[in-house]
């Protein structure tokens, strides 16, 4: 069977504090349970967690329901869930589900392929149909169809809180499938506050309590575990529980407290310490001002989530378009309070542009900015005074390929990476939400360039970018006409590729790929594929770095494509005077553009109003395969 990374990598939800209105938005109600993704391949069924935990042999109901299903292939998405008498679904009665199995049951909401079909791409409710001709319209079996309403969020909220569910999630009803994204697409709104918590450590027991008095719990902030308050009660909590889960907390102490800061007073000095390493599911009424949660609940520990991807959620405003697609244009979300030192600090004086304006523009546009750099390992550009030279990459400018853990500019809670290169550690920053990025412009940083390879598997090239770099006295049209050349190349292999301006001369063609090859096979590749282009047509193009034969030609730069490698990221600002972008641009649109800086943060905002569309928006949904060996059959053939 495939990897689990092809198969099942769930979409998941923004916890928001209203729901979305409209009749654009279904909304379900908020399953209580466990996600888990069914793959069924030549009637061999595996249950698949978010994270990749096998739940195959834990629920073989389900399993047996699923191999009674008349197809080949599918992958179904949906919850592993004990139903109530009343219909609700409970997490405290799934833990509990060892005293008896009644009401098991898997919760079917979205269908991502079928016989062999990929069906990620339609819209949520034609996959919704697809899955319910495919389930069937009873409700009383094993694998359960889930029903939806169309608009009314507020009243279908209001209503099931009424109820006692838990919330409500609500999707985007022409929306396609978002693999391992958390995307405004889908969003979620709780009745009451509730998510995942780190235990830290314990009390001891008081008066007539057994096993424990309290756990205390936290979530990361960075590399930090935040303390968060202590739990001591919840529906399952009996004199067995604590005897036992003191029994599994005594297994896994440590003398130091794990919490960064310690709790302060008593707590901080005679509290029982222990690793971090089990993840509680905590019920609460609201956030202190201090911190910490008030009048928490235990509902249960969860297997299906690691301590390090424990969050403090906090609901977001969120463009109720969800962003950019077919027929709309993203609206801006509005202001949020930003922390910046020296909000005034110009930047890009020539345009009166501050460091607070630049910072504005990106949470504007983050929908369209975002996925272009998230986890991407990156090399940055940071500025030592405001950009006022055409030079200023050189003059005005450092380039950091590494930070140290002590840089001032730095927040603790920014993700790093540590990569193994020839001579040493590397390590490096990367942006994993809105604040991250904020965090680089806080931190003067102007430009942001980016690997070919993902933070979850830095060894394995998931795109090939080719720079298309004019020498002198080299007009417009010769570079477009450059990467139209390459395109067709590109097809002829099969392969679909994607444009963007560099905001300075050139422009990049991306290519995307499952990331399945070596470093050594995608660089050959590409460097084949750029000699290839230049030597048939040596007067126009070539492969050649000496500026002196560079002159009247465009530069195939095909170097972007080995390890530690960078390309500039898409909607990433540059280091000039006009304050110019690189922006991803349509194939159709390239020729009226007129120049690679065309767009700038200034002019950006009405780039975007304009646009009805996203002109990458199948990029993100491209599974092509790269054939390492296509090249060198071609050309063999062509030889020939």
């Amino acid at each position: 069977m495939p990897s689990i990374r092809q198969v099942y990598r769930p979409q998941k939800a923004l916890l928001v504090d209203e729901p979305p209105e409209g009749d654009a938005w279904i909304h379900e109600l908020k399953l209580d349970g466990y996600r888990v993704g069914v793959v069924i391949a030549n009637k061999r069924v595996r249950l698949l967690s978010r994270r990749g935990t096998e739940y195959t042999d834990e629920f073989p109901e389900i399993v047996a329901a699923a191999r009674r299903l008349r197809v080949r292939e599918a992958v179904i998405d949906g919850e592993v869930v004990v139903v109530l008498e009343n219909g609700l679904t409970s997490f405290q009665a799934l833990q509990n589900r060892a005293q008896g199995r009644g009401g098991l049951a898997f919760y079917a909401f979205d269908l991502l392929s079928l016989d062999g079909e990929d069906l990620a791409r339609l819209p949520l409710v034609d996959r919704k149909r697809r899955l319910q001709d495919f389930l069937g319209r009873g409700q009383r079996g094993m694998i359960r169809y889930v029903s939806h309403v169309i608009g009314n969020g507020a009243a279908f909220f209001r209503k099931a809180c009424e109820l006692g569910a838990e919330g409500i999630v609500s999707k985007r009803a022409d929306a396609r499938y978002r693999f391992d994204a958390r995307h405004a697409d889908w969003q979620k709104t709780k009745c009451l506050k509730r998510q995942e918590f780190v235990v830290g450590g314990f009390t001891d027991p008081e008066g007539s309590r057994v096993g424990i008095g309290s756990l205390l719990i936290g979530f990361y902030d960075g590399k930090a575990l935040k303390f968060a308050g202590k739990v001591g009660t919840g529906p399952g909590w009996t004199e067995r529980f604590g005897r036992e889960l003191r029994h599994k907390l005594d297994t896994i102490a440590q003398r130091e407290s794990p919490f960064e800061p310690r709790p302060p007073g008593w707590l901080g000095r005679n509290a029982h310490w222990v690793k971090p390493r089990l993840v509680a599911e905590v019920e609460f009424t609201e956030w202190t001002v201090g911190g910490n949660v008030r009048h928490p609940s235990l509902q249960g520990f969860r297997t299906d989530k690691k301590p390090r991807d424990v969050l403090r959620e906090v609901p977001v405003e969120v463009d109720t378009t969800g962003g950019p697609r077919d027929g709309e244009r993203p609206r801006s979300r509005g202001a949020k309070h930003l922390e910046l030192t020296q909000p005034d600090a110009l930047v890009y004086p020539d345009l009166g542009v501050t460091k607070e304006e630049l910072a504005q523009l990106y949470i504007d546009i983050h929908l369209w900015a975002l996925p272009h750099v998230l986890a991407r390992p990156l090399t940055l550009v940071r500025r030592r005074a405001p950009i006022t030279r055409q030079d200023a990459l050189r003059s005005q400018c450092m380039f950091l390929h590494h930070t140290k853990r002590d840089n001032a500019w730095v927040p603790e809670w920014m993700p790093r990476i540590d990569i193994r290169e020839k001579r040493k550690l590397g390590n490096y920053l990367y942006v994993d939400s809105i604040e991250s990025l904020l965090a680089l412009i806080e931190g003067d940083i102007v430009e942001w360039h980016v690997w070919n390879a993902s933070v979850r598997d830095v060894e394995h090239p998931d795109r090939v970018v080719f720079d298309l770099d004019p020498g002198d006295h080299v007009p417009w049209s010769t570079v477009v006409g450059a990467a139209r050349r390459l395109r067709t190349m590109l097809e002829y292999r099969d392969l679909e590729s994607w444009v963007k301006t560099t905001g300075g001369r050139g422009l990049h063609v991306v290519v995307p790929f499952r990331p399945e090859h070596e470093w050594d096979e995608v660089f050959t590749f590409a460097r084949g594929l750029a000699e290839s282009l230049a030597g048939d047509d040596p007067e126009t193009y070539t492969v050649s770095f000496d500026k002196r034969k560079r002159v009247g030609k465009v530069l195939i730069d095909y170097k972007r494509n080995y390890r530690t490698s960078i390309a500039v990221a898409g909607f990433s600002p540059r280091a000039k005077p006009n304050g110019a972008m690189a922006v991803p641009v349509t194939w159709a649109e390239l020729g009226r553009l007129g120049a690679a800086d065309r767009f700038t943060v200034e002019s950006i905002r009405r780039r975007l109003h304009a646009t009805r569309t996203d002109p990458w928006r199948d990029y993100w949904t491209s599974r092509q395969r790269l054939d390492v060996g296509s090249h060198r059959r071609i050309t063999a053939r062509k030889r020939k």
